[in-house]
Order: C-alpha cells, then structure tokens, then sequence
C-alpha cells in the first residue's frame, strides 16, 4: 500500500497522542487497569489533558479548512479568469465570420452611395448617447434629408445589386421581375428591380444582421462574461469604425426610452475611451500604448 504524506501525518500525530497520554497516566500514578478506575484525581488531570488536545485538533481543523477554502477560491477565481480569456478568443473567431465579413458589403454600399462621407463630418468624439436627439444635434437638416434620400434612392438599389456580386451575397429572386422591351418588333428581355424591396432586404438581411452580431459580441464583454482586454488591441480599429459607419442608422431608432444596441453603444464607449487614451501615451512617447491584455493563469 503507498504511503502518501496526508496518511503519515495522521498516522504520525495518532502515535503522539497515544505517548502523550500514556505519559501522563505514567506522571500522575496510573500504573495498572485497577489505578485508571480508582485514582479519580488522575483520571481529572488526564480528562483535561485530553480537552486540550481535542481544543488544539479543532484549531488545528480550522486552520486545514481556512487553508482548503483559500486554495478553492484561488482556483476558481483563476478558473473563472481562463475561462474569459477563452471566451473572448472564441469571440474573436465569431467577430471574423460573423460580423467582419457581412460588413465588407455594407461598407462597399454606404460608401459608393457617399453616405459615409456624411457621417465622417461628425467626429467620433461627439458620438456618445446613439439617439434621435444627439443626431440631430450631430448632423445639420440637410444632411439627414440627404442620408434619408439616399436610403431611398434607385441608386442605392443599384449599389445593393453590385455589391451582392461583388460579394457573392445573392439576393431574393422575388425582389426582381423578367419583362420584355423593345418596339417595331425588336424586343428584348430586361429585369425590374423593386427598388423599395431591395433596400428593405439590404437594411433587414446585411444592416440589421450585422448590427444583431454586433451586439450578440459586445454584451459578452459589456457583462463580463469574456475578458475584453484580450481582444481589444486586435479588433478595437475595425469596431470603432464600424459602430461609426453604423452610426446613423443606430441613432435613428433609438427614441426616447426605447433604445437599441445599448451594448453595442456600452462598448463602443469604453473602447473609444481606451483608445484616446492610447493615443495620448503615444504622443508623450510611452510604450504602454501597446497593450496584450490579459492572459490564462496556472495554480502554482
């Protein structure tokens, strides 16, 4: 049988109290079975010895399950730690073929419709709240009726179709219609696009999925369910940009108490913040600039 040193203490502190109290039954007379039962001022003596002992294996007790309980909650807390590195790492992968990718189109879009250099004219400092009221204190009448005509136009269909090309993102085959043209005879086949219905089919398949992901991504780190420091030197850019790019069509639809992508706002918040910061340690020449965030830890 193997020896483990948990069982030699036991073992080891078991033959000291049995010398310890064979000692004393030695110190206060007790030499046969007939003295254990007579010599009732012996038994007194050696019943106190006893309570002592008994006293220092409850403290001794305590001390064992303080130390456990210390060793638990190191363990879970580093525990728990690792499991928000990993989470934010398996966030990073979601954030590329879930986000990333559906927002090359609409970036294509938004931008050969000129709509984002509407929305860069407002700097992203003053993009805060992602509401109707700070909208329109953002942007003048004129460039929201422009940014409106736009969502509207025959020319954001047309982008809409290039883009589903460009990016092998088909679209609804009902949103188009064969008909034939010509006259004096010569026809041809021609399509017709539903403009409203393809716009509609943009904002609801590639805008709002996008923005969705979006938040599905942000409230992991918004509840601290995943550590957002070990992603946010990598992806922080891109985020910023297209929460941004996003803007508009955030703010829209956020009235009054009814507000939308609240965790998409709560992050891209923080992470405007941090990254002011950054950039004013860069100007006073620091290295902290660049940071790794945090990384799994191991019980020592």
């Amino acid at each position: 049988m193997k020896i483990t040193w948990k069982k030699f203490i036991v073992v080891l502190f078991s033959i000291s109290i049995i010398v310890i109290m064979y000692q004393a039954a030695l110190s206060n007379g007790i030499f046969t079975v007939n003295d254990f039962f007579t010599n009732t001022s012996a038994l007194g003596n050696m019943y106190y010895i006893s309570q002592i002992i008994a006293s220092l294996f409850v403290a001794i007790g305590v001390l064992v399950a303080g130390w456990q309980y210390v060793l638990t909650s190191r363990s879970e807390i580093v525990k728990n730690r690792n499991e928000k590195v990993q989470k934010a790492i398996d966030l990073s992968e979601y954030y590329k073929d879930h986000i990333l990718d559906k927002y090359c189109m609409l970036f294509y879009v938004f931008d050969e419709c000129n709509m984002i250099d509407i929305i860069n004219e407002v700097k992203i400092s003053k993009m805060n709240n992602f509401d109707t009221y700070e909208l329109q204190d953002n942007f003048s009448t004129t460039q929201l009726d422009k940014l409106a005509e736009v969502n509207e136009s025959k020319e954001f269909a047309k982008v809409v179709v290039e883009a589903s090309i460009r990016y092998n993102v088909p679209l609804n085959k009902n949103l188009f219609k064969k008909i034939e043209m010509g006259e004096d005879g010569e026809k041809h086949q021609a399509v017709q696009v539903n403009v409203g219905a393809v716009v509609n089919d943009f904002m609801n398949s590639i805008v709002c999925e996008v923005l969705n992901n979006m938040e599905f991504f942000a409230m992991h780190f918004t509840h601290n369910v995943a550590d957002e420091t070990v992603v946010y030197q990598s992806l922080h850019k891109t985020y910023l940009e297209m929460v941004r790019v996003l803007y508009y069509n955030i703010a829209k639809n956020n009235k009054d108490t009814r507000k939308l992508y609240t965790n998409v706002i709560e992050l891209f918040n923080k992470w405007k913040k941090e990254s002011f910061e950054q950039q004013h340690k860069a100007m006073r020449g620091t290295r902290e600039a660049i940071v790794k965030g945090a990384v799994g830890e191991f019980i020592k």
